[in-house]
């Protein structure tokens, strides 16, 4: 099996210091998912004994949005601590799904009309959230040490469910 994908992230923020020792900000994520592939194997032998090996493309493209917001905290000079927050962008994907090297019996039992089928098709790809915590030490103009600690949500990456939009010919 094997995905890609090729995206590009507009994300405008603005910030705001609304105290001596704390400032604020806030962006929106526009997110256009382009030339997105997921190639696998299809194990034909496990319905048709002895069948070689098809194989199967989705392809597609999509958009969505999300948001981040973040704030920063300078309690004392030399020491900020941050947090920043961003959301989960859910990407509606358009696209098509095409089976290669289709075994004539397996043809036959899902009414294929040959050993390759193409069709379109829908589905989802989801960006997951996340929180970020963090503190930086400025003991100087030169220096700057950093620590922080990010959270995923990677579980979103569980499933990719596929729809396929067929009709009678």
């Amino acid at each position: 099996t094997k995905s890609a994908f090729e995206l590009v992230d507009v994300n405008p923020t603005v910030a705001v210091t609304v105290s001596p020792t704390v400032s604020v900000g806030v962006g929106a994520d526009y997110v256009n998912l382009f030339n997105t592939t997921f190639d696998s194997m299809l194990n034909q032998g496990a319905l048709v004994p002895g069948a070689a090996d098809g194989s199967s493309h989705v392809s597609g493209h999509g958009q969505g949005w999300g948001y981040n917001a973040g704030i920063l905290y300078k309690p004392v000079e030399h020491h900020s601590f941050g947090v920043s927050y961003r959301s989960q962008v859910q990407i509606p994907i358009k696209g098509s799904l095409e089976l290669t090297n289709l075994d004539p019996t397996i043809q036959g039992a899902f009414n294929f009309a040959a050993a390759n089928y193409t069709v379109d098709a829908t589905s989802s790809f989801i960006l997951p959230q996340s929180v970020i915590g963090g503190y930086a030490y400025h003991p100087n103009e030169q220096w700057t040490f950093l620590a922080d600690y990010e959270w995923t949500q990677w579980n979103v990456f569980q499933n990719q469910n596929l729809s396929i939009n067929e009709t009678d010919r």
